[in-house]
């Protein structure tokens, strides 16, 4: 086969990065993680990659986004992830701004947009957004995080 210039061994073909998307985006490659998390290819709504759980380690792994706005007011805030009929439907993500935190569970199976829309908040400098894979029912994926100024 090396004689005939086969290829003996798979390599992966070089990802391409996702389109820009408008407002504040933090890539999950910016993110600090807890616990053991895969990488995936499968076109990624931000940078050239995005992060899964291999639903696998359930309660055991988070990623968090800790995002500083460049000038305090109101912005719709977006969990970016690739939709797929083996996602979680109850992924916890929870935001913190200052001393208040709210936690929203999202059917990772669904989107509106490029990910989901965790609603529209207040910020005066930082907005923390975790997102945990406890009690999960399917792979759980991290794209990144948007914030579009209102």
């Amino acid at each position: 086969l090396e004689e005939g210039g086969q290829r003996l061994e798979w390599q992966e073909p070089a990802a391409e990065p996702a389109k820009p998307l408008p407002g504040l985006v933090m890539d999950d490659s910016a993110a600090s993680t807890t616990g053991s998390w895969q990488s995936g290819t499968l076109t990624p709504i931000s940078g050239v990659a995005y992060l899964h759980d291999g639903n696998e380690g359930k309660g055991e792994k988070s990623v968090t986004f800790e995002v500083k706005v460049p000038k305090p007011g109101d912005y719709q805030v977006n969990f970016l992830y690739v939709a797929h009929a083996n996602r979680s439907t109850k992924t916890r993500v929870t935001v913190a701004i200052g001393d208040e935190k709210k936690e929203i569970v999202v059917n990772q199976r669904e989107r509106d947009g490029n990910g989901k829309s965790l609603g529209t908040s207040r910020i005066e400098t930082v907005i923390t957004i975790t997102v945990a894979n406890r009690d999960t029912d399917g792979f759980v994926v991290v794209d990144g995080v948007q914030l579009l100024p209102r």
